[in-house]
């Protein structure tokens, strides 16, 4: 049987090993799969009853054997279903038996889904299986395209999936506001946008608080009381269903300007050379003892202001009319000790410049995207 290249849908099914996660043994049986179903509201919510599944769509499971999400290398095809009644006469259902300790990616052949509809729910989310069965994997099929568009004019809204092995009391804050002068040292604590107990695998969505209701520049979530993952809200990252950060992934979301937010393809995958100018630094300080870092745009002021202990880590975003750092860029520590750095793209910029005490390990610019490494 030919495999059909034209898919609609992906779905990056992840067994966790190791420290964290309850190990799966080699050989303990699992079964993934669930259900494909006509969405008729297309609301993404399985509220349409028992008859709106849909038999005979073809689902592919293929061996992803370095877990990355992509069909590459000696991944290959490991088994396959088609959808049909389940033991109560009830349509729709899928499952493929499998082990604990195994990465697949999931696909739907498009040549299979009926004609006039379209993929709506469950694109590109990670599946932690834990050990257990996984019957979550569910596409929804509606009758009309839902656009989506680039991320625009930072973040409004996300809904996330957490996949920590139990239950956890999960906190998301916004980045605070930078403050500078006399009283006032580093950032504010930010808005809290979003606080309560999530299960494993459960959803939960927050909104910006923000002028215009934006979320700011970046999230940080925390689960019970640790920090977990950050995310960029700034656009200036790739942001959209199936980014994972943490314990966490995003499966909806929408932005400002660009509505709602189209699935991440192939995140991180690729550099691209500076083009337009410098719109996100990340640095590492190497100074011997804790400074209060401040770092100036040469035009537009203060990005930056806080306290760095050696060898941490601090973010700057560019805030002029395109979101860039402008041409060039000071940095000090304690108020002396100026050091300047060209971000303008005419000189080599990314990760592993040194200036001073400070080294570039991430970068990216306005129309390049990701600074490759010097």
């Amino acid at each position: 049987m030919n495999i059909s290249k034209a898919l609609i849908m992906t779905m990056v099914v992840t067994v966790f090993v190791g420290v964290g996660y309850m190990t799966a043994l080699a050989g303990d049986p699992i079964v993934i799969g669930d259900y494909v179903w006509f969405d008729g509201d297309c609301n993404g919510v399985q509220d349409d009853g028992d008859d709106a599944g849909i038999n005979d769509v073809l689902v592919w499971f293929y061996r992803d054997y370095d877990c990355n999400g992509v069909i590459d290398g000696d991944d290959a095809v490991y088994d396959y279903d088609f959808t049909r009644d389940d033991d109560f006469g009830i349509p729709g259902f899928y499952e493929i038996p499998s082990s604990g300790d195994r990465c697949f990616v999931v696909e739907l052949d498009a040549a299979t889904i009926p004609e006039g509809l379209f993929v709506r729910a469950g694109t590109s989310f990670l599946v932690a299986t834990h050990n257990v069965d996984y019957f979550d994997a569910d596409f929804g099929l509606c009758d009309e395209q839902v656009e989506c568009g680039d991320c625009d004019g930072k973040i409004t809204e996300l809904t996330l999936i957490f996949h920590g092995t139990e239950a956890a009391w999960v906190e998301v804050n916004a980045k605070g506001k930078k403050k500078k002068g006399k009283g006032h040292h580093g950032n504010d604590q930010g808005e809290h946008l979003f606080a309560g107990e999530v299960a494993s695998n459960g959803e939960f969505t927050f909104v910006g608080l923000g002028r215009d209701g934006e979320m700011g520049t970046e999230i940080t979530i925390f689960v019970d009381g640790n920090e977990n993952a950050k995310i960029h809200t700034s656009c200036s990252k790739p942001i959209g269903p199936g980014l994972i950060a943490g314990d966490f992934e995003v499966i909806d979301g929408y932005s400002r300007n660009g509505g709602q937010l189209c699935p991440v393809e192939n995140p991180g995958s690729g550099y691209g050379e500076c083009a337009g100018k410098v719109t996100e630094l990340t640095f590492q300080y190497m100074g011997d003892e804790e400074a209060f870092i401040e770092v100036d745009q040469k035009k537009d002021g203060n990005v930056f202001a806080d306290f760095v202990a050696p060898g941490d880590t601090f973010t700057i975003y560019g805030t002029d009319k395109k979101g860039t750092l402008g041409t060039e860029i000071y940095l000090y520590a304690d108020g002396a000790n100026e050091v300047a750095i060209h971000t303008s793209c005419s000189r080599p910029i990314g990760p592993g410049l040194v200036a001073g005490d400070f080294l570039v390990i991430e970068g990216y610019s306005r129309e390049g995207g990701e600074l490759p490494p010097l």
